[in-house]
């Protein structure tokens, strides 16, 4: 009883307590809370006064006589130089050092030769050289590092995303027809075309799988319904490209089907340099008329021997195409037919460098470094009327030199790139013309 008794007395006094706070604060409670209010409304009035005076005021009308100058479409993209060797604060430890991989390639022999050293640690190298750009652990490259790939380059060198970047654009009319089976819109156009050939004893088309290089994942097709489920694609051709196979190709004088492996060379992003560096022939080891995949496809991994093969009849030098075009002259052929092609290619080269761009920068410029160069490989074909046909385009192309026309290219293609790149790098901040020792130096090397 008495422990209720004081609970109650307590409770009592706990009330009486509250009651006399809130009777002491609620009235300053009150008071804040109506200034508050009386703000806002203040504002509110004078912000909707403002606006009311705002729009009732006539435009300033201001006449000029001054133009704005149309800028040319190539021009949109301004030349954003960056620096050079020493601007880009290569570390001391790193200066003229070099990581290759492999550690035993020709650019590690001339970059040798030029009196630089090989390091086995990639950070602590200026100049990175990866034969696969797939092994280069990009999050460890470093902004003054100078490699010889870029992130996006993928883009390029891929079957698929080359096709989808070439349509529409001026680089299309050297690809032959081609459907991209895992598009839907596509894959019905070409079942529709296929639905409407006559079945031929003839190749028609090439069903290419995408990631693959050296002729694997390519199958030959004389039927274009061998493709089908009834009409539409076979679920296992769904993630293919079908491309119309050149039949009335130009041979050789001894009969063979060749195309032209060229390689080109993007020596700076910033601004751009590209240079056509010429290439070799590769050719079938056997005659055109006769049998197997090797006669229609010519690359290197198709023929007997592979890439180790020794044959100089598989691997020939352009010089015997420009002898062959100026001695034959068939009627219809431009009066120098060498000439004609050799243009062709480089506009081929041209249009498929320009398909990438945009207005604001190249869709394959470098991100993780101030600027980067590339040695990529352009596969092309020529038929019987001088037209040029772009296979594809290799990026991280292969240097073989099993033969001596492909020996001859490569062991000064390398050399002679580098000293490019390198003039590129040690050109002044404010060198004007842009690249103008580089573009000096590798016209005088053979480059155009």
């Amino acid at each position: 009883a008495l422990h209720r008794c004081r609970n109650k007395t307590v409770l009592q006094v706990s009330r009486r307590s509250v009651q006399q706070y809130k009777q002491q604060t609620m009235p300053a409670q009150r008071r804040r809370r109506g200034a508050r209010l009386i703000t806002s409304c203040a504002t509110v009035t004078l912000t909707f006064v403002a606006l009311l005076a705002f729009y009732q005021l006539e435009p300033l009308q201001v006449e000029t006589t001054v133009s704005q100058p149309q800028i040319p479409k190539h021009q949109l993209r301004p030349p954003a130089r960056v620096a050079r060797h020493v601007d880009r604060q290569v570390p001391p430890k790193a200066q003229k050092h070099f990581y290759s991989q492999p550690s035993s390639s020709h650019t590690a022999a001339a970059l040798t030769k030029r009196g630089w050293r090989q390091t086995k640690n990639p950070e602590e190298a200026e100049v990175l050289w990866y034969q696969r750009k797939q092994l280069i652990d990009w999050g460890h490259v470093q902004k003054w590092q100078l490699v010889n790939h870029v992130r996006r380059e993928r883009d390029i060198g891929h079957k698929r995303n080359l096709a989808r970047r070439l349509q529409g654009t001026a680089a299309a009319r050297w690809v032959p027809e081609t459907y991209d089976l895992s598009d839907k819109v596509q894959a019905a156009n070409f079942a529709k075309v296929a639905l409407e050939e006559e079945p031929s004893s003839a190749i028609k088309w090439l069903v290419k799988r995408p990631g693959t290089d050296g002729g694997k994942g390519i199958e030959l097709v004389q039927n274009a319904r061998d493709v089908l489920d009834g009409t539409s694609v076979k679920r296992s051709m769904k993630d293919r490209l079908a491309q119309r196979y050149v039949s009335d190709l130009l041979l050789t004088p001894d009969g063979r089907k060749f195309d032209l492996r060229v390689y080109w060379v993007v020596a700076s992003f910033r601004p751009e340099l590209v240079l056509y560096g010429g290439g070799t022939l590769r050719v079938s080891a056997s005659n055109f008329t006769g049998g197997g995949k090797g006669t229609h496809l010519t690359n290197a991994a198709q023929q007997q021997g592979g890439h180790s093969s020794h044959d100089e009849s598989t691997r020939r030098s352009m010089q015997e195409l420009w002898d062959q075009l100026s001695s034959e002259k068939r009627e219809g052929w431009p009066a120098d037919p060498a000439a004609y092609v050799d243009c062709h290619i480089r506009k081929t080269i041209q249009d498929v460098w320009r398909a990438y761009e945009s207005t604001e920068k190249h869709l394959l410029e470098p991100r993780e470094t101030h600027d980067a160069f590339i040695l990529l490989g352009l596969d092309v074909m020529i038929d019987a009327n001088l037209n040029v046909y772009l296979s594809e385009v290799q990026s991280g192309c292969g240097l073989p030199t099993n033969t001596k026309a492909v020996r001859d290219v490569v062991l000064k293609l390398v050399p002679d790139l580098l000293d490019v790149v390198f003039a590129v790098k040690d050109a002044s901040y404010n060198e004007k013309p842009p690249h103008a020792a580089a573009i000096a130096l590798a016209e005088a090397r053979g480059f155009e």
